[in-house]
């Protein structure tokens, strides 16, 4: 039978703290079909619960305990329920240490196949499928394996006098796009980004807004350095490889993979030039630029079909992870957000296989109920 939260949360207030649900609201509610034997059935969880709980003093019992059958068919039976606000309910019962033994549970949501939405300067607007082709707009070919192709637009010297034509491109949450702009510059468009950006290049400039996250390999011109500008911060190129993430207007992010960039706050004008394997942090109004080395590989694999998480925060972690396949996350506790966890996980995999990978560390237990996880630090 499938229950409410709101049952659930009245069924453990009966076990927990009987002697304040009055009489005749308890008569009631037992009444129901099904009700009493929800009481039944969560009372006889946390006697099991408490039972295992006695046997796991020594740590090291961990990886043994995981691995029992029987453990694997009481988690799916308790995971069918624990979502929402019903899942922090539950774990109350067992005096918070819920989900010792067991694996994932059998459901498996994919990485869903959807539209790419293209704006074209006259309003029109268009969906592209990621995994097809043809051709958009003014006849400009797209397929699978580099995106939208602008390199037959010629582009416009400095004394051009033509019109420029901002096409606009919105990628969906759990989509990765690429595009070829018109001057053979080769950008990869993370998921739920948008980007701006003219059918050729005008003018001494060439010019792209941002606000999500974009790889770009840029096309070598000596006059027309690349410009993208992002919440206000402007990353100027001539040649080069690098990433910029703006999802956030505090929290503008550029690394360089090779070659040279200038990122300058335009506000200020205050500017930092890259060298490669460096970062450039922004955090907003107020704040100056900071410069760090890092490893780029980190951030840029998403472009490869890769999530890597250098000792990263599981709250972190399953904010990327929930983004990309459409799930909606919960905490059992505060102390589950807080367990690190590094790795590298294929975005092209499963959800199911992904959430194993990390079950496998020892580190983290999770509780899944169709598009709701619930994560529990074991």
């Amino acid at each position: 039978m499938n229950y409410t939260n709101e049952d659930i949360e009245f069924a453990i207030r009966l076990l927990n703290h009987r002697e304040e649900v009055p009489e005749e609201e308890a008569r009631a509610w037992l009444a129901e079909p099904g009700h009493e034997e929800l009481v039944d059935e969560l009372a006889l969880i946390r006697k099991v619960l408490s039972a295992q709980k006695g046997h796991e003093a020594q740590p090291a019992e961990m990886p043994r305990l995981q691995r029992r059958g029987n453990g694997r068919k009481l988690r799916r039976r308790i995971a069918g329920w624990c979502a929402a606000a019903a899942a922090v309910a539950v774990l109350a019962i067992v005096g918070g240490d819920l989900f010792r033994t067991g694996g994932v549970p059998a459901a498996e949501v994919e990485a869903p196949r959807k539209l790419v939405e293209l704006t074209l300067a006259s309003g029109e607007q268009l969906f592209i499928d990621p995994q097809g082709g043809g051709t958009a707009g003014e006849g400009i070919p797209y397929d699978t394996a580099r995106g939208l192709d602008y390199t037959a637009v010629a582009v416009a010297g400095a004394g051009s006098t033509a019109e420029e034509r901002l096409n606009t491109l919105r990628t969906p949450a759990g989509g990765a796009y690429q595009l070829t702009l018109a001057d053979g510059t080769r950008v990869w468009v993370n998921e739920q980004t948008v980007i701006r950006y003219p059918e050729r290049f005008q003018g001494k400039e060439r010019k792209v807004e941002l606000w999500g996250e974009a790889y770009f390999d840029v096309a070598h011109d000596g006059t027309h350095p690349f410009l993208v500008e992002a919440y206000g911060v402007e990353v100027k190129v001539y040649g080069t490889e690098f990433n910029v993430n703006a999802y956030s207007e505090t929290n503008i992010q550029t690394v360089l993979v090779e070659g040279k960039v200038g990122v300058r706050v335009r506000e200020t004008g205050e500017e930092a030039v890259l060298k490669p394997r460096q970062l450039a942090e922004y955090g907003g109004e107020g704040s100056g630029i900071a410069v760090s080395d890092v490893s780029p590989y980190a951030y840029i694999a998403w472009k490869d079909g890769e999530f890597v998480f250098d000792n990263a925060r599981v709250e972190d972690i399953m904010e990327r992870l929930a983004s990309w396949y459409g799930l909606h996350v919960f905490y059992a506790t505060e102390g589950a957000k807080e367990v690190w966890f590094s790795g590298i996980l294929d975005r092209n995999d499963s959800f199911e296989e992904g959430l194993e990978r990390m079950e496998s560390t020892g580190t983290v237990l999770f509780g899944v109920k169709g598009e709701s996880v619930t994560v529990y630090a074991p």
